[in-house]
């Protein structure tokens, strides 16, 4: 269960009927809060770099840079980057289909959260490091 307050649908309908935000906030708000207790960040960045999450906590535990995990996978920033987007937007379509978020949803969320916040520019909860899980994205 997340410690964060919930985001109540029922609270949400009520401001898009008053007018105070719309419907497309409001999915991007509902959409972005199911996502954060379904796509972990480490995995994300484990399956940019080509190795799984255990691994990925591993070297980070043992000591080694991003900068070095990523020239052992012999990619650079911007393939990373490119890498996590491609996992984190495969992540997005697997919620859809698992039914943890609508298609609206996902799309506001892509259209605003272009890297799950992991590289700075739009989108992100202001987190820097890579939320420690399993795959990329969990079942509910």
């Amino acid at each position: 269960m997340c410690k964060r307050a919930r985001v109540r649908p029922a609270s949400l309908a009520d401001a898009v009927t008053a007018g105070d935000i719309t419907q497309a906030q409001a999915d991007l708000m509902v959409g972005k809060h199911a996502l954060s207790d379904t796509i972990s960040r480490t995995a994300l960045v484990a399956e940019a770099l080509g190795i799984t999450t255990e691994e990925l906590e591993a070297a980070l535990a043992d000591g080694q840079s991003l900068s070095e995990l990523m020239t052992a996978a012999g990619i650079d920033a911007d393939t990373l980057q490119t890498n996590v987007q491609a996992a984190y937007e495969a992540a997005v379509a697997r919620a859809v289909a698992d039914g943890v978020i609508t298609q609206a949803q996902a799309d506001a969320v892509l259209a605003q959260d272009t890297n799950f916040g992991l590289f700075g520019g739009r989108g992100g909860g202001g987190r820097r490091h890579p939320r420690q899980g399993g795959s990329a994205a969990h079942s509910q």
